[in-house]
């Protein structure tokens, strides 16, 4: 091996340890020296909402009852100021609960209908159905 060799091979070891040792040294650097993610002084607060939401509730018509009309009354209560969905078999009511309780006239089909309340307040949906029976006279 020549002697020029010799020399490229141990300048280039000797730049490769110096490298690494920078490398290492900068690592350790920022290990030990708060970046600002972290911070010590952080304090949670716990938040609990006083407004409850308020089930729905069916007041009008009573299940299994037997109407001879085929327009009925929907009468019941919900979250205030939640979007109210009425459905029966041919017909359906959307509308916004401006108090706590509602009334809404539906028409419904001869025989057993059900009739199916859903409310939507913020995230929360609540559903309830009510079995009718109409006979014609």
């Amino acid at each position: 091996m020549k002697k020029e060799t010799g020399i490229a091979v141990f300048l280039g070891i000797l730049a490769g340890i110096l490298i690494a040792f920078f490398v290492i040294s900068g690592t350790r650097r920022e290990q030990q020296t708060p970046s600002g993610v972290i911070q010590s002084n952080i304090t949670p607060t716990i938040v609990i909402a006083t407004n409850e939401i308020s089930p729905i509730t069916i007041e009008e018509p009573k299940s299994e009852a037997i109407v001879t009309s085929s327009d009925i009354t929907v009468k019941g209560s919900a979250q205030e100021d939640a979007l109210v969905v009425i459905q029966t078999a041919i017909d359906e009511r959307v509308f916004k609960n401006k108090a706590k309780t509602f009334s809404e006239d539906v028409q419904v089909a001869p025989g057993e209908n059900t009739i199916k309340i859903t409310t939507y307040s913020h995230k929360n949906i609540d559903s309830k159905s009510v079995v009718i029976y109409y006979l014609p006279k």
